[in-house]
C-alpha cells in the first residue's frame, strides 16, 4: 500500500524542481536577450557612445558638460552648440529651441526663433551674435533645455541610427558608428548625407543582414565616408575614424570596456570605473532638478542635499586629478600678460580659451597690461578676468604658478615686452610673469611668446635666439594674407589660431592654407 503522505511530498518535490528550473531557464534566456539585443538607446552602451562622440565634438568624455557650449567654429555652419553640435546652418539647432519653446513657453532663447530660421541654410549670425552667445549659456542652466537636445537627438539621429543599424544586422559597435556618421553628415540621402553613405557602402558590400562579413561592411561604410569628410576642410583629419575601424580590427562588436584611442592627437581611456562615476553625475544632475522642483524651504532637507550637490560640483570643476580620473583631457594654460602694446590679442585668446569647456586658464597682468587694457580695447579690467579660472597679483611670488610643483600643460606670454624678454633670457624673475615662465623653462614645459616690438635691435634677437634654443616658441603677430582678411579681428584670428595650434588645442578660428 503506497503512502499517500509520501506520494504528495514527492509531487511537491518535483514540482519545486520544474518551477526552479523554469525560473533559471527564464532568468538565463533574458540574459542571452538582453546581450543579444541591447542597442545604444539606453544605459552603459548610451553613455559609452556619447562619450565616444563628445571626445572628437568636444576633446572630452564628459558629454554632461557640453550641453552649454556653443561657439562659431568657423565650418562654414554658423553657430555650433549643445551636446553633439547642433547647428544654425543646418537647422537642428532651430527644432532644438523650437522644442525648448514647448518645454518652456517663456523661455530667454524664445526671441531668436525669428532669426535662427532666417539663418537657416547659411553661416550667418545676422540676429543672433554675442547676445545669443550668453543667452545660451544661462538657458543651459535649465534642465528643460537639456532634455529639449536629448529628444532632438534621439529623434533625429539616435533612434534612426539603431533602427538602420538593426536593419543591416549590425551591433552596438555599428549602432554607434552609423550614430556618428549621422551627427556629422547629417540624415537625408544625398552622396554627403548618412543615407547616401550608407547607400554607396550597400552596393559596394553585403550587410550582414544580407549574408555578409560585419568587419568588411563597417569597412566599406568608413571608406565611403572619409571619402565624403575629404571634401569638407573642416572634416580633414580622420581621427573619429580611425578610432571605429580600430574596434572594427579589434572585433568589439559590443563596445566592451575599457576602450582606448586617440582622437586628434589626445589619448583617452574609458574604463568602466570612469563610466559609472560619469554616470553617477548625471543621475545626481537628475535628483537635483526634482529637488529644485520640490524644494520651497530653506529649512527642508532637499535644499541641504542640493546644496551639497552644488558645493562638489565646484570642487571638482577645478581638480584636474579629479578630472583626469574621470577621462577628461583638461589643459591647464597659464596667461601672461605685459605692458607692451597689442593687448586685443590677448582678450582674444583669453575669449576663445573660455569658450573651451576643457581649458582652464590661469591669468597674470602686470601693471602696464591694465593700462593698456584700457587704452587700446574696450574691455575693462572686471569683464577680462572673468575670462579667466584664477588671476594672480603681479607681485604674488609665493602664488602656485610659482612653482615646478604646479602642474600645467605649459605658458604663453601675450603681448610680451621686450623688457620680459630680456629678464626670461637672464633668468631674472623679478615678478610673477617672468617668474612663471623661468619654472616653465626649468619644468621642460610648453613656453610660448609673443614678441611685440618693432624694429627690433640686435639685443632684442640675441635674447629671443636664446630663448628659442632652450625651446622657448616665439610666436611674433605677423598676419597671413592669403586668407584676404577684411577686418583688423580677422588679422587677430589668425594669430590666435596660431596660438591655440602651439599647444595642440584643436580649433578653425581662421581659415588655413589649403594649397594654391
Amino acid at each position: 500500500m503506497i503512502n499517500s503522505r509520501g506520494g504528495k511530498r514527492d509531487m511537491r518535490k518535483w514540482w519545486r524542481w520544474f518551477i526552479g528550473l523554469g525560473v533559471m531557464v527564464s532568468i538565463g534566456s533574458g540574459v542571452w536577450w538582453y546581450t543579444q539585443h541591447r542597442t545604444i538607446l539606453t544605459g552603459q552602451l548610451r553613455a559609452e557612445t556619447f562619450a565616444l562622440v563628445s571626445s572628437a565634438e568636444n576633446s572630452s568624455l564628459d558629454y554632461q558638460k557640453q550641453y552649454r557650449y556653443v561657439e562659431d567654429i568657423h565650418d562654414g555652419r554658423g553657430y555650433t552648440a549643445g551636446i553633439i553640435g547642433f547647428t544654425s546652418a543646418t537647422g537642428d539647432l532651430l527644432k532644438v529651441v523650437n522644442r525648448y519653446q514647448q518645454l518652456a513657453p517663456r523661455n530667454r532663447l524664445r526671441k531668436y526663433l525669428p532669426a535662427l530660421r532666417k539663418v537657416n541654410g547659411s553661416a550667418s549670425h545676422r540676429g543672433l551674435g554675442s547676445a545669443f552667445v550668453r543667452d545660451w549659456h544661462q538657458a543651459a542652466k535649465d534642465q528643460r533645455l537639456v532634455r529639449a537636445q536629448n529628444d532632438v537627438v534621439e529623434q533625429m539621429y539616435l533612434r534612426p541610427a539603431v533602427k538602420a543599424a538593426q536593419k543591416d544586422g549590425l551591433a552596438p559597435l555599428g549602432q554607434y558608428i552609423y550614430y556618428d556618421a549621422l551627427v556629422v553628415h547629417g540624415p537625408g540621402n544625398g552622396a554627403a548625407s548618412f543615407g547616401g553613405i550608407r547607400r554607396a557602402a550597400k552596393l559596394r558590400a553585403k550587410t550582414p543582414a544580407q549574408g555578409g562579413s560585419v568587419k568588411n561592411y563597417l569597412r566599406t561604410f568608413l571608406v565611403v565616408r572619409a571619402k565624403v569628410m575629404r571634401q569638407e576642410t573642416a572634416h580633414q583629419d580622420l581621427s573619429r575614424l580611425n578610432t571605429q575601424w580600430q574596434f572594427v580590427v579589434a572585433d568589439n562588436e559590443r563596445l566592451r570596456l575599457p576602450l582606448t584611442w586617440k582622437m586628434y592627437g589626445q589619448s583617452f581611456t574609458l574604463t568602466r570605473t570612469k563610466l559609472r562615476q560619469m554616470m553617477r553625475w548625471w543621475f545626481l544632475s537628475t535628483c537635483l532638478l526634482v529637488l529644485n522642483r520640490i524644494s520651497t524651504s530653506p529649512n527642508t532637507i532637499c535644499l541641504r542635499l542640493r546644496e551639497a550637490v552644488n558645493l562638489k560640483r565646484r570642487q571638482s570643476e577645478h581638480n584636474v586629478i579629479k578630472l583626469k580620473e574621470w577621462g577628461l583631457k583638461m589643459k591647464r594654460i597659464i596667461v601672461g600678460i605685459t605692458g607692451a602694446s597689442g593687448t586685443i590679442y590677448a582678450v582674444d585668446l583669453l575669449k576663445k580659451l573660455h569658450e573651451l569647456p576643457a581649458v582652464e586658464v590661469h591669468l597674470v597682468m602686470s601693471t602696464w597690461a591694465k593700462k593698456n587694457l584700457a587704452l587700446e580695447t574696450d574691455y575693462d579690467l572686471k569683464q577680462l578676468t572673468a575670462l579667466a579660472d584664477k588671476t594672480y597679483h603681479i607681485n604674488d611670488q609665493g602664488a602656485t604658478i610659482a612653482s615646478g610643483s604646479f602642474l600645467n600643460d605649459g605658458m604663453v606670454i601675450v603681448p610680451a615686452s621686450m623688457k620680459t624678454v630680456a629678464g626670461i633670457a637672464a633668468g631674472y624673475g623679478d615678478d610673477l610673469i617672468a617668474r612663471a615662465a623661468d619654472v616653465t623653462i626649468k619644468e621642460q614645459r610648453k613656453l610660448v611668446i609673443v614678441p611685440r616690438e618693432t624694429p627690433l635691435s640686435v639685443i632684442h634677437l640675441e635674447n629671443l635666439t636664446r630663448l628659442a634654443k632652450l625651446g622657448v616658441q616665439i610666436v611674433p603677430p605677423i598676419p597671413a594674407f592669403y586668407n584676404h582678411p577684411q577686418t583688423i579681428q580677422d588679422l587677430v584670428n589668425h594669430q590666435t589660431m596660431k596660438i591655440l595650434d602651439a599647444f595642440h588645442i584643436r580649433n578653425e578660428t581662421d581659415r588655413r592654407w589649403e594649397g594654391d
